[in-house]
């Protein structure tokens, strides 16, 4: 009994002794980037000219600008396609918004809170890198224009 009680105090006494072992190695490992530092340098090495306002980022093409944010390890990218007083909501609008979806990958055609309809995708950082985000990039860009389109039947010039 005296022995198996020595070798559960040697077999705690050496984890403790790696662990602490373990913690100056973790000290000296560099600082973490914040979300907003990745997407800020993901938006540097894409080649895309883009505005930072406080941590919302802002690019125009054209006459459309889209918007990117960061929350909670989610980055969300979109641009609003037709304001709610600029679109007729039918049932066969509304009907055309999902094939839309169906047809786009990585995005989806949102109403939102003001009624505006938009573009948008939500993608977790620590998955992104600069490959995936300059795909989103393109496929936002490239999906507005298939989106407005589609819904140009249903806008109030």
């Amino acid at each position: 009994m005296k022995n198996s009680f020595r070798s559960v105090y040697r077999i705690l006494l050496l984890a403790a002794f790696a662990a602490f072992l373990n913690l100056p190695l973790r000290a000296q490992s560099p600082a973490t980037l914040t979300d907003a530092d990745k997407v800020e340098g993901f938006f540097k090495n894409s080649g895309v000219e883009y505005i930072n306002r406080s941590g919302a980022w802002l690019v125009k093409r054209q006459t459309t600008v889209y918007f990117f944010g960061v929350n909670e390890g989610i980055l969300v990218g979109g641009v609003i396609l037709a304001k709610k007083a600029n679109i007729r909501m039918t049932a066969e609008s509304l009907s055309e918004m999902p094939r839309i979806n169906h047809k786009l990958d990585f995005l989806k055609v949102v109403i939102d809170d003001d009624g505006d309809v938009g573009l948008r995708f939500d993608a977790r950082i620590r998955l992104l890198d600069q490959k995936e985000f300059n795909l989103l990039l393109d496929q936002l860009f490239a999906g507005s224009t298939t989106a407005t389109k589609t819904l140009q039947p249903y806008l109030i010039n």
